[in-house]
C-alpha cells in the first residue's frame, strides 16, 4: 500500500475477513456534491511503483506513494452545509472513529497534533471481493456507523469535513483491492500504464457523476473582482471573496487554481470598461507542482462604473492551455 496505512492512521485491523459483496464495477460516487461545481478532484493515487509521482492520467495530481482520491470542497465554510458521504457499495464496517475537530493543517505543530490519526474521523469498510475502502477526514460528530455495522450501497456514513491530516476540506477515499491501491475513477492500480484518457472502461463508478470533470490537470476554483483581501489560505478558510461594489475602496481581480504543474505560469488581466488593461500580473514558472495557487492584481480607489473583464490564462510551454473569463458589471 506504500504509505496508505501511515496516511489513514486509524490502526485498522488486519484484513482477513472474507465477505460476499458487490462486484467491483458497481460502486457509486461517495459524496453528495457535483464535481466541477461545488467539489473538485484535488489528488489522485500515485500509480508509479518507483519514486516518481504519476497520477492515473499521467499528470502530477498526486505525490509519491499517495494512496487515494481527494474530493475537496472550496472552503471550510462549505463544511457547515452538511455534505453527505455515502458507502460506495454494500459491505461491513471494519473500523470507525469520530471525535477529532475539523481544522486545516498549516504548521508542523498541526501535523504533530494528528500524528497517528492522519485519517481523522473516518471508517474502513470491507466491500467484499478483496476490496476495502477507507473514508477519511469526515466532519466532527457526523459519523453514523460503527465497527461491525453492515451497510448498503448509498447509505450515509457521515459528512465531509477536515479532520486529521487535512490540508483542505474534503473527503479522502482510498480503495485497496487484494492489497493493491486502485484508482476508483479509472480502475488503474500501481504499476499499470497511465493514460490521459478515461476510455479504459474500468472505472469502479457505475453512475455518471464523473462526466465533464477535469482529471490529472489544473482546474480553476474561481475568478472574479473584489474589494476584499485575497490569498490562498484565506480562500480555503472562507471561500471566494465578496463581489466588488461601487463603494469598494479598492479593485482587485483574482483567480484561484489547484494542481499547478511544474513550469506552469498563470497570467491575470483586468480589462476596464473602455477595453484597456487596468491591472495585470503573471507568475514565474512553477519550480515544482503546486497544490493551490491564488493570483491577484489591482489598484486602490473606488472603481468607475461600467463592465469589467477578468481574463486568466494558464500558460504551459509558453502557450495558453486553459482560460477562465468573468464579466462583472459595476453599477454607477
Amino acid at each position: 500500500m506504500r504509505g496508505a496505512a501511515r496516511f489513514v492512521g486509524i490502526a485498522f485491523v488486519t484484513l482477513t475477513v472474507e465477505l460476499s459483496g458487490a462486484a467491483a464495477d458497481e460502486f457509486s460516487f461517495p459524496a453528495d456534491c457535483a464535481l466541477g461545481d461545488d467539489c473538485f478532484i484535488q489528488m489522485m493515487p500515485d500509480i508509479d511503483p518507483g519514486h516518481r509521482a504519476i497520477d492515473p492520467f499521467c499528470g502530477s495530481v498526486t505525490r509519491d506513494g499517495y494512496p487515494g482520491t481527494d474530493i475537496r470542497l472550496l472552503s471550510m465554510t462549505e463544511i457547515s452545509r452538511g455534505i453527505d458521504v455515502f458507502a460506495m457499495s454494500e459491505g461491513t464496517v471494519i473500523e470507525a472513529r469520530d471525535g477529532l475537530a475539523d481544522k486545516i493543517v498549516r504548521s508542523k505543530e498541526d501535523e504533530e497534533n494528528v500524528f497517528g490519526r492522519e485519517c481523522g474521523n473516518g471508517a474502513a469498510i470491507d466491500h467484499g471481493n478483496g476490496t476495502v475502502a477507507y473514508y477519511c477526514h469526515l466532519r466532527h460528530e457526523s459519523m453514523m456507523v460503527a465497527a461491525g455495522d453492515r451497510v448498503v450501497k448509498g447509505q450515509k456514513i457521515g459528512e465531509i469535513g477536515a479532520s486529521g491530516m487535512a490540508y483542505y476540506p474534503g473527503l479522502h477515499v482510498a480503495v485497496i483491492r487484494n492489497g493493491n491501491v486502485i484508482d476508483p475513477v479509472t480502475g488503474r492500480q500501481s504499476g499499470e500504464q497511465c493514460s490521459n484518457s478515461a476510455a479504459a472502461g474500468k472505472s469502479l463508478f457505475s453512475d455518471s457523476k464523473l462526466g465533464g470533470t477535469i482529471f490529472g490537470d489544473t482546474e480553476f476554483l474561481g475568478s472574479g473582482l473584489t474589494g476584499a483581501s485575497v490569498a490562498a489560505g484565506r480562500l480555503s478558510k472562507l471561500g471566494p471573496p465578496e463581489e466588488i461594489t461601487s463603494q469598494s475602496a479598492r479593485m482587485i481581480a483574482w483567480s484561484w487554481l489547484v494542481n499547478i504543474r511544474r513550469g506552469d505560469r498563470v497570467q491575470l488581466r483586468l480589462f476596464g470598461p473602455a477595453g484597456g488593461i487596468v491591472a495585470a500580473k503573471t507568475t514565474l514558472p512553477a519550480i515544482k507542482p503546486q497544490a493551490e495557487l491564488a493570483i491577484y492584481a489591482g489598484r486602490q480607489g473606488r472603481p468607475a462604473p461600467g463592465r469589467y473583464r477578468v481574463v486568466v490564462d494558464l500558460l504551459r510551454n509558453g502557450k495558453p492551455v486553459r482560460t477562465d473569463e468573468k464579466s462583472i458589471l459595476i453599477a454607477g
